[in-house]
């Protein structure tokens, strides 16, 4: 099972990643929450992705990112 543990893994450096944008912009009291970051472009994964899409907007303003999976793995370590 080191796929599942791997992509679990992954996940939680999604959200890690996420609350750490979301605390900065809150902290320049800029109006943000989880509902304006898109993952993979909204689609479930399938397989196990070398890289994932991220996407933040806000008002008119749009980043886009990918992410290397091992980053998002080892974002976990920062919890």
């Amino acid at each position: 099972m080191p796929c599942v543990k791997s992509m679990r893994e992954t996940r939680q450096g999604m959200q890690n990643v996420r609350d750490a944008i979301v605390a900065q912009l809150r902290a320049r009291e800029i109006s943000i929450t989880t509902n304006n970051f898109a993952w993979n472009h909204g689609r479930e994964f399938v397989g196990f992705p070398d890289s994932i899409h991220m996407m933040i907007q806000v008002g008119s303003r749009e980043v886009v990112k990918s992410w290397p999976h091992e980053e998002l793995v080892n974002a976990t370590a920062r919890e």
